[in-house]
Parts: structure tokens; sequence; C-alpha cells
């Protein structure tokens, strides 16, 4: 509803819904879908012990997780990028925009590495889902995977606009001060 609300307000009032806008539409429409994603998986039974299960609920969550998984990284890629175009909209600094679009290359790198390491797991696809050990082929370890991502996603909930580990959130967290000290805000209220 609010982000309804801003879109309308921007194009009646600014006459301009920016780029960053429409990202953040996106994102929004991303985040329904997992949600929806989410609750048919717990149909499926996910969240219960995995032996009170019958195979096909089974089979049907390891499918909704791949799903879920895939929208859930471009889900995320999307906030960060409306949240980095509306930096590049405010700021007229060269070196925050530089960083700006710096970070834009490596999060796009990231985020498109991510979904082809997802759906490319296992050789056949249909081996992901394979509770029986019948499908011929193989598959990347998924704990090592994971785990590994976790940390990222930890680091990104720590520094919500990170990309990569370290040079990344310096920008995010010193960069808008020029831009937003230079505002005409009332600090006597």
């Amino acid at each position: 509803m609010i982000l309804i609300a801003r879109m309308i307000s921007r194009q009646i009032i600014v006459c301009n819904v920016g780029i960053d806008d429409w990202i953040m539409a996106v994102a929004w429409i991303g985040s329904i879908g997992l949600l929806v994603e989410t609750i048919i998986a717990r149909k499926h039974g996910m969240g219960k012990v995995s032996i009170s299960l019958e195979p096909a609920d089974m089979i049907a969550i390891l499918k909704d997780t791949l799903a879920i998984e895939v929208t859930y990284y471009v889900t995320v890629f999307m906030g960060k990028l409306s949240i980095l175009f509306l930096y590049l909209r405010f700021t007229t600094h060269q070196f925050l925009r530089r960083a700006c679009l710096w970070i834009i290359y490596f999060l796009t790198t990231y985020t498109i590495m991510c979904i082809i390491i997802v759906l490319a797991q296992c050789q056949p696809i249909r081996k992901a889902w394979d509770i029986t050990g019948q499908v011929k082929g193989t598959c990347i370890n998924r704990t090592i995977f994971f785990y590994s991502m976790s940390f990222k996603l930890f680091h990104s909930f720590l520094l919500p606009l990170s990309s990569v580990s370290h040079p990344s959130p310096v920008p995010f967290l010193t960069g808008p001060y020029p831009v937003t000290a230079s505002f005409n805000i009332a600090t006597d209220i």
C-alpha cells in the first residue's frame, strides 16, 4: 500500500517516477512471490519433520525450495539496486556515483553467479529433488554452498547494502552523508 501511494504521489506531485521506484516495485512484487512460494511449501509440509512427510510432499518441498532460492536472490538484489539508484539520483559527487556504479556491477555479478549455482547445483536438475537416488547425475556439495551463502546473508543483514565482503559498506555508510548534509532541514522543532 505504501509503495503504491509513493508511486502515485511521485507521479502526481513530482511528475517523475524514477528508475529506483520501478525497481522497488519489482522487488515488492518479488516479495509477494516469495510469500506465495513459502505458503505453497508450507502446505506441502515445509517445517515439519521429514519422517512425517509423504515422499510426494518431500519432492514438492525440494522443488519449492529451489523456486524460493531464486526468487529470494532476485528480490534482495532488486531492493539493493533500488537504493543504489536512489543514491545515484540524489548525488552529484563523482566519487559516490562511481562507488554506486562499482557496487551495482559487483552486486549484479554476485546475484547472477548465485542464481546460476542454484539452478545448476545438480546435473540434471531433477537430481536436486531425487529422494530415491535413482536419477543418475551429480550435485555440488549444497551444504558448503549454503553455509558460505549464509555467512554472506548474515553479512548482508548487518550491512544491508553490501554486495562484496569489505569495500562496499564504506560508500553506503559514509556516501550519503555529503548529500544529506547539504539538505536544508530545520533542526529545531
